[in-house]
Parts: structure tokens; sequence; C-alpha cells
């Protein structure tokens, strides 16, 4: 969804692509949950959503940190590529189309992530690894656009 509204809703999914997406997820989740509550009852379906709940509003465990923790420790724990790829949020229609649609794909899983682990009371370095890629494919992507001189003010 977070894709689909940054190509301000551009494409369309068919509804033979929303048959297939919703069928999996069916399949997955039916596999997973179905079998877990019919080997072992409610039980750690219950105790999952509770624990979910309490991660989202309370900062368990000792781990409860400020709103901006996650910022913090991306900047400053993957630097260099954290500062590098701050640039590459501005690098607009300067590639081909795989690739500008591929670093849309970094930049939304960037910002999903970490505004999602922002929002959650409990705070662990761990939660905001899934940003270590794309920031270092924004860090990659970003020094592409220098080397090849596609950036205004580097050399050709």
């Amino acid at each position: 969804m977070s894709y689909w509204a940054c190509t301000r809703c551009k494409t369309r999914p068919s509804l033979k692509e929303l048959v297939v997406i919703a069928g999996a997820v069916g399949v997955v989740s039916g596999l997973w949950y179905g079998l877990e509550t019919l080997w072992h009852g409610t039980w750690f379906i219950t105790e999952f959503v509770k624990y979910q709940i309490r991660l989202l509003s309370t900062g368990d465990a000792g781990h409860g940190r400020p709103f901006y923790f996650h910022f913090v420790v991306l900047l400053f724990g993957c630097f260099p590529a954290s500062f590098l790829a701050i640039r590459s949020f501005f690098i607009v229609g300067r590639s081909t189309t795989r690739q500008q649609d591929f670093t849309r794909w970094m930049t939304v899983l960037f910002w999903v992530v970490l505004v999602l682990f922002s929002i959650v009371k409990t705070k662990t370095v761990l939660y905001s690894s899934l940003c270590y890629f794309p920031i270092t494919y924004l860090a990659a992507f970003h020094m592409h656009s220098v080397i090849t001189g596609k950036l205004s003010g580097t050399r050709p």
C-alpha cells in the first residue's frame, strides 16, 4: 500500500493479481495459524496478540526509548552510509526505470520500518536492522550518481 501511494496510485493491480495475492496470504497464514490452532488451541495466538499489543503500548523489558531512538541509531550506527543515503532521497529521474523502481522500493522499505518502529514503545537496535539494506543501497546509489556525473555540480 505504501509503495502504491508513493507511485501516486498510477498503477492498479488487476482483479486476478488481487486474488493471487489474497490466496497466497490466505494459504501461508492459514497453514501457519491454522495448524498451530488445530494442534495447540487458541492459546498461542491469544498470547501472541497480547505480546504485540504490549510491545506497541509499553516500553517492555526496560527497552523504552524516545521516539527518535532509531533515527539516531541509524544515522550514527550506519555511518558513513547513512549520510550518503540522505542525498539519494533527492535524486529524481536520473536513472533507468528499473533503477528508479527499485530505489522507490528501498525508500518505502526504509520509511515504513523507521516510522513503524519509532511508534512502537519498545525499542531495541534489532528492530531498525531492516533499514540497513535500504541505507546501504541508497548510499551506493548516491555514490554511483556522483561517480557517473548524474548529479549537478559533479564531473561528467
